[in-house]
């Protein structure tokens, strides 16, 4: 989902003084038929990066802070990668073959 509000962002948006790019509106609909989700995973994790202020939206549209949404998305798959890892570590320290691919 994260990918796609960068993808609308830079495909439709408008960049602001602040730095944040404006996307039109888009509802939670919408934006899971894109992404191939639920609605209500969509307005899940919209409001928590609402929160986390890696963006804001309204009924007149998203504001993105794209900058700082890609940091995130980074530190995410980082943090994923490095999980996958050290299972696959554990695996093959317990003699799991399987592990190796």
């Amino acid at each position: 989902m994260i990918r796609a509000l960068l993808r609308f962002a830079e495909r439709l948006g408008t960049r602001t003084e602040d730095g944040s790019i404006n996307i039109p509106p888009l509802t939670h609909q919408v934006i899971s038929e894109y992404v191939g989700t639920s609605r209500e995973i969509i307005t899940f994790q919209m409001n928590q990066l609402r929160q986390k202020g890696f963006l804001r939206y309204s009924r007149k549209g998203i504001q993105v802070y794209s900058d700082a949404l890609k940091e995130h998305l980074q530190a995410q798959t980082r943090q994923a990668v490095d999980w996958a890892r050290a299972r696959d570590e554990r695996s093959i320290g317990a003699g799991d073959s399987s592990a190796l691919g």
